[in-house]
């Protein structure tokens, strides 16, 4: 009587076969149509973000780009950047160090994007808001701000690598193929980092909505609102798809969700601004965003304004200054 005995993992056979075959290795590609499609979005957006950085540079003393967050814009697109850079660990062959690097890359790195656009929103609504009668003044730490936002991010994501951390998982599930994907470990934890860098993007939009009333030419209201609730959008569409597909395409659809986080900064912070700088010279002028300022607290019963002129040109450098610091 003839005994069968089961194939060795890389390999299968049909039913009664009397010889294995080898499987065929899935996984993500690079010269996949999907991988290759996604990776020309993600060489856009670093060349995109480095020119952004460029003009920034160049036209760093000028008021759209100190308005926009002076230094901490470095900080923003250098997030952006490293956020981008995070992609490149989904596709291509995996293995256990890069499914253990991969989510964690990308958390702290938007989590620095989201932090930098928190500190911008509060800093300016800070400089506003304390013009108003008894308003207490509030000590802005943005140094102790991103820190503690980046450090708890950081905390979870060392929390989930010491659990129960991501691993290569390999699959013969479907006949003739050896699937490599990164299985979380946790998907609680991975719920949870992306769930704070929510809760870090549902603060700004929280600040975004009370800055809504500020002068034109620092209100952000609507390219945070945008930005912050492109990404809850995303992710929270994100997470079924993610837990319900098992094949070599859910880490296209990561790539897709960063990407689509990504741009929406782009869009909604860094290129109305440069639009500013390279279209928009006539208003892009201290005299302009001064007029903008003086506009404002005259407009605000609730602000006590001293009755001479000398008031608003120091109030409104007091305003300037307060956006025009760095680290």
């Amino acid at each position: 009587m003839t005994e069968c005995s089961k194939c060795p993992i890389y390999q299968w056979s049909d039913n009664g076969s009397s010889y294995c075959t080898n499987r065929t290795t899935q996984y993500l590609e690079w010269k996949n149509p999907y991988a290759v499609s996604l990776m020309i979005f993600v060489a856009i957006g670093i060349v995109a973000v480095l020119l952004i950085v460029i003009l920034f540079i160049k036209h760093r003393d000028t008021p759209a780009v100190k308005a926009a967050g002076g230094n901490y814009t470095y900080l923003l697109v250098s997030s952006l950047l490293l956020s981008l850079m995070s992609t490149i660990f989904f596709i291509g062959q995996p293995s256990n160090i890069f499914c253990q690097i991969r989510q964690p890359f990308y958390g702290i790195s938007f989590t620095l994007c989201v932090s930098g656009i928190l500190i911008k929103s509060l800093r300016i609504l800070l400089a506003f808001e304390s013009g108003k009668r008894g308003h207490k003044v509030v000590v802005y730490q943005p140094i102790i701000i991103i820190c503690t936002s980046t450090f708890l991010q950081i905390c979870i994501c060392a929390i989930w690598q010491a659990v129960k951390s991501p691993f290569l998982s390999e699959s013969n599930s479907v006949p003739k193929l050896h699937i490599l994907q990164c299985n979380e470990g946790s998907y609680v934890a991975f719920s949870v980092m992306l769930g704070y860098i929510g809760l870090l993007a549902f603060i700004c939009f929280i600040l975004a909505y009370k800055g809504r009333k500020l002068p034109k030419k620092y209100n952000e209201a609507r390219c945070i609102t945008f930005s912050m609730l492109t990404y809850m959008f995303v992710w929270i569409a994100f997470i079924p798809i993610y837990m319900n597909t098992s094949d070599m395409y859910v880490s296209a659809v990561q790539v897709f969700a960063i990407l689509a986080s990504v741009y929406g900064v782009i869009f909604c912070h860094l290129l109305p601004v440069s639009y500013i700088v390279l279209f928009k010279g006539n208003t892009n002028n201290t005299e302009r965003y001064m007029n903008s300022i003086r506009a404002f607290w005259i407009k605000k019963p609730e602000i006590s304004l001293p009755q001479n002129k000398v008031f608003y040109t120091t109030h409104s450098n007091s305003i300037l200054r307060k956006r025009r610091k760095s680290f």
